[in-house]
């Protein structure tokens, strides 16, 4: 939609309960830190030197409901 959000790709051990995150994350973060899309992978892509692949990482689709929607700062006017 035009919009930049921010979006974590996890590789867990255990699958993940996205309220659990959001809650977990909320005392620790301020809310424009915390992701809007979690993308969980089983392994990151990685490029022949061993760095992320950023480029191979899939498209987030799994959207973290609960976060504040984006407003624009303005003047007050009296």
């Amino acid at each position: 939609d035009g919009d930049k959000d921010l979006c974590a790709y996890v590789v867990a051990s255990e699958a993940l309960n996205l309220a659990e995150l959001r809650s977990t994350l909320q005392p620790k973060l301020p809310s424009y830190m915390i992701p809007t899309y979690v993308v969980p992978l089983d392994q990151f892509p990685l490029t022949p030197n061993g760095k992320i692949d950023r480029k191979a990482l899939p498209a987030p689709e799994t959207r973290l409901e609960g976060g504040t929607k984006y407003v624009a700062p303005r003047t007050e006017l009296e």
